[in-house]
């Protein structure tokens, strides 16, 4: 194990082997608080105070439970899925 306190210009952390651990509730910031990454040792949160951008190939998602999805308008392509504000709307 290594533990750097400071540094100054870019960090490269390259172990030989193994992982790069980072403690329970301690999350990697990237610019301020509004951009993170933080698990708690169940969950993982990803956080942006602007978008969040996913660029792939591929992306699949495979929840083992229930996914759940908040979004003002939802977008896949030229689809759009706009927000229901009430469960009579599914219907419609």
């Amino acid at each position: 194990t290594t533990t750097i306190k400071t540094a100054s210009g870019d960090l490269s952390l390259s172990p030989a082997a193994g992982d790069i651990n980072i403690p329970v509730d301690i999350g990697l910031t990237f610019g301020n608080d509004g951009e993170k990454i933080e698990g708690d040792g169940t969950n993982l949160s990803i956080a942006s105070s602007g978008n969040l951008t996913l660029t792939a190939g591929n992306v699949n998602i495979t929840p083992s439970g229930d996914m759940n999805l908040t979004a003002g308008n939802f977008k896949i392509g030229a689809l759009v899925m706009q927000r229901l504000t009430s469960p009579a709307q599914v219907f419609q």
